[in-house]
């Protein structure tokens, strides 16, 4: 610690008031920061920013923000402790130090704001880099939570550097700036063009005010103007050593805007003097929330701020509301364009622009049925934030590219008037419509594939221009993003849907291969329109189908004796299937591929129920009646039903001859005109002479008997 910083009196003299606002306006926010804790929990320490008034080491009390007091005091001011007399401390005269201090509250801009604050930077580092880095004031966009700062170093906690991105959403920022790296681009401002021919690390202007315009992430941040100044240099009487000298009081304003002329003013004055000014080229957030950062790097000094205020530059009614899309962490969206189904979530910013406590503080909105607010009363020049939803957005919502509606709110003085304000919010909406996939499946095999397969559809879209377009002054953009997505499809199914895709986007599609089925090939999938594109009033339907083909199966079989086993030929079959198939098999002939006798293939059988029936049999052998079904497929391509058998066919019995008129054949016992069951087989086993002699001695016979 440098010697007598304990000892070193306190600053002397009332702190200068700052809730006066310069313009006339209406104070919306004043602190001082001049107490050991500041009541408004919405105000962020980061880093190493602290009160000075508050007991080094000491914890703020629940509710109240979150800064306390400080354990780095080198070239600090000397009042810790004292609670009354107090500076917000972002960082003191040491190396490698960052802190940044936020005010995640809104405020309205329509009405201009003006927000002043005394800034002091003082000390040396003594190494040869001399005081750095600077102060940095910046704005962002209200429908954000603000929770964080921008990158340390010559950024000053706004604009991205190096490969660190910027502090998200922001619209302006102010670079009170010592050392001079702010103004050097795209050291700062990395997608910025070029402003100076020195290297990226070199300083550009030392003791400057530039102004940053909007940026988020590594995009924008690029520089709108800059000014020499003077001095930036002052120091407390309370501080030791350094440049002491009168606070520098700095004025920034942003002028009022209208529909027709959303691009604002930036002034920025240090004791009353102007230093820069310039005019946005984009449009102002309907809200926006401060904060200030500072660092140190090799070259270091202490930097401090005290007596902060805001208020509007065209005065406001005794209460004020402003109504925007939410964007905030808890409860908003990223979206900053809408189409049909889709919800807008909504922040309604209720701000006590009076004089009088308001109580009975209420939100309507006619299209919104449910609106949050975290409480009923409001004190002067402090607001609080409701929510509500409305959607799913219609056809007719997005049809004209804006969809409008007006909040009302209200609240009740001490003197029982009510006081009343009213916003229109216009969101930026575009005509889209889901892409449907209807699966079908064709070919030989497709009665193999399980209806629940599933298949997987790819489709992506390029970017290209929104629907109607919005309107310049919505802050939304002109042209959508490329997108893609993936579906899951079943065949036969009903058709699956897309998420909605912007009208006109031009959709590719394509498919994953689909899974192996065995014994079976997929042919190229099939699409009824690719690419497509996308229209407005209805989903657009595509047809996709795949064509799976059956690789060819046969069937084997044998033609054999029931008794011995033995191949038998010249059989001949009909053989029906699938779709019509019909053929006539003969062994060793038609459509039949084994050349062994007996043996029957049949092949380049498509997929499907066969049926075979023998026509005629071999010769000797009676047919077949069996019929024989089998199926080809996946399961089975190769089919052999085995050995299919045949019996000996019956020869036919003669008739019996006649001897002469009336006579009859005696059979030894049998009755009269029937035949010997031992004749019949004599006659079968004797050729034609043997029949001859059989029927003399049936003669013989017969005529032994009659005598």
């Amino acid at each position: 610690m440098v010697a007598g910083l304990a000892a070193a009196a306190a600053l002397a003299g009332p702190i200068a008031a700052s809730a006066a606002p310069v313009s006339g306006g209406s104070l919306l926010s004043d602190e001082t920061f001049s107490g050991a804790t500041v009541p408004d929990a919405r105000w962020i320490g980061l880093g190493d920013s602290c009160l000075t008034a508050a007991t080094p080491g000491s914890a703020p009390p629940a509710g109240v923000s979150n800064l306390s007091g400080c354990s780095k005091v080198q070239d600090s001011v000397t009042n810790m402790g004292s609670g009354s007399d107090g500076y917000l401390q972002l960082t003191d005269n040491s190396g490698s130090a960052s802190a940044a201090t936020v005010l995640d509250r809104a405020f309205p801009s329509s009405a201009g704001l003006e927000m002043t604050f005394d800034q002091y930077q003082y000390a040396s580092s003594g190494t040869g880099f001399g005081p750095a880095d600077g102060i940095g004031f910046f704005l962002t966009d209200g429908a954000y939570t603000l929770t964080q700062a921008g990158p340390s170093g010559g950024s000053l906690g706004y604009a991205s550097i190096n490969s660190d991105a910027g502090i998200p959403h922001g619209y302006l920022g102010l670079g009170f700036d010592v050392f001079g790296n702010y103004e050097n681009q795209p050291y700062v401002g990395t997608s910025c063009p070029a402003q100076n021919s020195s290297s990226p690390s070199s300083p550009s202007t030392a003791n400057s005010v530039g102004l940053r315009g909007p940026g988020d992430g590594t995009d924008g941040y690029c520089l709108i103007a800059s000014a020499p100044y003077a001095s930036l240099q002052n120091a407390p009487a309370s501080a030791p050593g350094g440049a002491r000298g009168t606070p520098q009081r700095v004025t920034v304003t942003v002028s009022p805007t209208t529909p027709s002329d959303p691009y604002p003013t930036v002034t920025a004055s240090i004791n009353g003097v102007q230093v820069l000014q310039a005019t946005m080229t984009t449009p102002v957030p309907a809200t926006l929330k401060l904060g200030f950062a500072a660092s140190t790097g090799s070259g270091h000094e202490v930097h401090m701020i005290r007596n902060v205020a805001v208020s509007s530059i065209d005065p406001l009614g005794s209460i004020d509301l402003t109504k925007t899309v939410d964007h905030s962490d808890a409860t908003g969206t990223s979206q900053t364009v809408f189409t049909e189904g889709d919800e807008v979530p909504y922040s309604f910013l209720v701000t006590n622009t009076g004089a009088e406590a308001l109580s009975n503080v209420t939100v309507t909105d006619p299209k919104i049925s449910s609106i949050s607010c975290p409480a009923t009363t409001l004190q002067p020049a402090n607001s609080f934030t409701c929510t509500g939803t409305y959607g799913p957005l219609t056809a007719s919502d997005v049809a004209s590219g804006t969809f409008t509606n007006t909040a009302t709110a209200t609240g009740v003085d001490t003197d029982n008037t009510t006081h009343t304000s009213t916003s229109t919010a216009d969101v930026a909406t575009y005509r889209s419509a889901p892409l449907e996939i209807d699966k079908r499946l064709t070919g030989t095999a497709a009665s193999a594939v399980d209806p629940s397969t599933s298949f997987t559809v790819d489709y992506s879209y390029p970017a290209g221009a929104y629907v109607p377009a919005p309107s310049a002054a919505s802050g939304a953009p002109s042209t959508y993003p490329a997108g893609s997505g993936t579906l899951s499809v079943h065949p036969g199914g009903s058709a699956i849907s897309s998420s909605r895709i912007p009208e006109g986007a031009v959709v590719t599609l394509s498919e994953a291969t689909p899974a192996t089925v065995t014994g079976a090939t997929w042919d190229a999938p099939s699409f009824s329109q690719n690419p497509v594109t996308i229209g407005s009033d209805a989903p657009t339907t595509v047809t996709l189908t795949n064509q799976i083909t059956g690789d060819p199966g046969s069937v084997t079989w044998s033609k054999t004796d029931s008794d011995t086993g033995a191949l038998l030929s010249g059989s001949v079959w009909s053989l029906t299937g699938p779709d019509g198939f019909s053929a006539t098999i003969a062994d060793n002939g038609s459509h039949d591929a084994n050349p062994t006798a007996g043996d029957l293939e049949v092949d380049g059988l498509p997929w499907g129920q066969y049926t075979l029936l023998e026509t005629t049999p071999p010769s000797g052998y009676a047919v077949s009646a069996t019929t024989h079904t089998f199926t080809i497929g996946s399961a089975a391509l190769t089919v052999s039903l085995g050995a299919i058998t045949n019996s000996l066919a019956p020869v036919p019995a003669p008739s019996p001859t006649a001897v002469g008129p009336g006579a009859a054949v005696n059979t030894g016992g049998a009755a009269a005109g029937s035949t010997a069951p031992w004749l019949w087989g004599g006659l079968l086993a004797a050729g034609a002479v043997g029949i001859a002699a059989a029927t003399i001695v049936v003669v013989r016979a017969t005529r032994r008997h009659d005598s």
